[in-house]
């Protein structure tokens, strides 16, 4: 099988490309991916500074290949699994999702119960004002914002009790209110590698991996007891060739409460 991917072409472009098999160090899996999804970093990454070549994407659905054999979680080949990779990342060029046969930390993937579709495994990725504050009885005093924008910054402030707490973003927002410590978190360092993200080195976090792969456990136990859903969707055509449509609509703001969807069979592979 030739292996296609979305790979970025200079700063807020990326082109379909014939790329190599991705080589499988020994703590990675590789994936056929059958469904993937976009997520709001896949368009600000790609419009950060960073290196031609990097394959895009981070939200995908898919059939275990192979297994590296130091992967510590049971998965086997033909296995459903879901997950994240880490797109558009410098030090790892071959670390995206948006592609035919993918790479992805092993410990850091779920299966996907067998009634849940690929289309629907591809959106989850496990994350209110005043209304929330009164409903929740002013008891909530953490929380984690997956859009991280000063409007969203300022709705999680209302949300939280007058006590305060702690506020977790993506983008570096820090919360309004002085009674609520702001930190900032990426999940690429769930890794435990050194990555590169728009243009700046970060350190290996070997304590988040730890993290990361006891929580991705816990995550995957809940998906199966049904405790937590995955995003609404919308299913997209044009496979991996309908995704530049797909971040020039995140872009312009035009989606909104839902994740798109594409099935990369769907795609029209260029002609070899």
């Amino acid at each position: 099988m030739q292996n296609y991917g979305l790979v970025r072409e200079g700063v807020g472009n990326a082109a379909l490309r014939p790329l190599a098999i991705p080589q499988l160090p020994h703590d990675y899996i590789l994936v056929r991916t059958v469904a993937v999804a976009l997520n709001p970093t896949d368009r600000t990454t790609l419009e950060a500074p960073g290196d031609d070549g990097t394959i895009v994407g981070c939200d995908y659905a898919g059939i275990v290949e192979e297994v590296g054999k130091a992967v510590k979680r049971r998965f086997e080949k033909g296995d459903r699994i879901a997950g994240f990779a880490h797109g558009g990342n410098d030090a790892n060029p071959e670390n995206g999702a948006f592609a035919r046969l993918i790479a992805v930390k092993g410990d850091l993937q779920m299966h996907i119960p067998d009634d849940v579709s690929f289309e629907t495994a591809a959106t989850r990725t496990p994350g209110v004002g005043r209304t929330i504050c009164e409903k929740t009885h002013g008891s909530i005093s953490h929380v984690f914002d997956t859009v991280s924008t000063a409007s969203t910054a300022e709705l999680c402030g209302q949300a939280m009790g007058r006590n305060g707490g702690k506020y977790c973003d993506l983008l570096g927002i820090d919360c309004p209110r002085p009674d609520v410590e702001s930190t900032f978190f990426l999940c690429y360092s769930m890794s435990g590698e050194e990555y590169k993200f728009e243009g700046e080195v970060y350190p290996a976090q070997p304590e988040d991996l730890q993290f990361g792969t006891e929580w991705y456990g816990t995550a995957e136990q809940l998906w199966a007891e049904r405790k937590w859903k995955a995003h609404p969707q919308r299913l997209e055509n044009g496979g991996l060739l309908g995704l530049g449509a797909g971040l020039e609509a995140l872009k312009q703001g035009a989606v909104r409460g839902m994740k798109l969807v594409y099935r990369v069979d769907d795609t029209i592979w260029p002609v070899t």
